[in-house]
């Protein structure tokens, strides 16, 4: 699947893209939001934050949907300026900034299957067992298994790799996605 985006939506997701602090670093976008079975708690999305933000020099962007106030709200008094947090996005505004994330961490969502058709390395957070019908394709991306109320380490991990293939790739010159441990995606 490919998705396509109008000129002025590009230019409008390089804006927030600045907004956000990330110029020409990493920008990692995390959806916290999800329906029913398919939401990780939003401690599990806190307490993931706040390690990355411990471990890693990169610029984290949240995406929060329709109803998702509270968690938007939680998230901006815990981290305060250490983040951008988004929950203003229409469907074509989410989609166009979903494409100039450079990861993307998210459940079972439709913002999932938006930032792997954008070729974005994406963790999938699943709470369900239908990852395999579901889930990315290809070894650009990563399926973890959760539940509710544990899984972080898991996300974590997921995230480790993608960011050690990304980088050790621009630092060989190597563009083949090469060295990725077997178990990530669906092949």
């Amino acid at each position: 699947m490919r998705l396509h985006l109008s000129p002025e939506e590009e230019e409008e997701a390089l804006e927030r893209r600045r907004e956000c602090g990330a110029g020409d670093g990493v920008l990692l976008g995390i959806h916290v939001g999800g329906r029913g079975n398919k939401r990780w708690s939003i401690e599990r999305f806190e307490g993931l934050i706040g390690t990355i933000l411990d471990l890693y020099s990169i610029s984290i962007a949240v995406l929060c949907g329709p109803g998702e106030e509270a968690e938007a709200d939680l998230l901006r008094d815990r981290f305060g300026a250490s983040i951008t947090v988004f929950d203003n996005f229409d469907l074509r505004g989410m989609l166009a900034f979903v494409s100039v994330c450079d990861f993307f961490v998210c459940p079972d969502t439709g913002p999932m299957h938006a930032a792997t058709a954008f070729d974005v390395p994406t963790v999938a957070i699943f709470l369900e067992d239908r990852w395999q019908r579901y889930g990315p394709v290809g070894n650009a991306h990563r399926i973890v298994r959760a539940s509710p109320v544990n899984g972080e380490d898991e996300v974590l991990t997921a995230f480790a790799q993608l960011v050690s293939h990304r980088f050790s790739a621009v630092d060989t010159g190597d563009t083949e996605e090469t060295g990725i441990p077997e178990g990530g995606g669906r092949e």
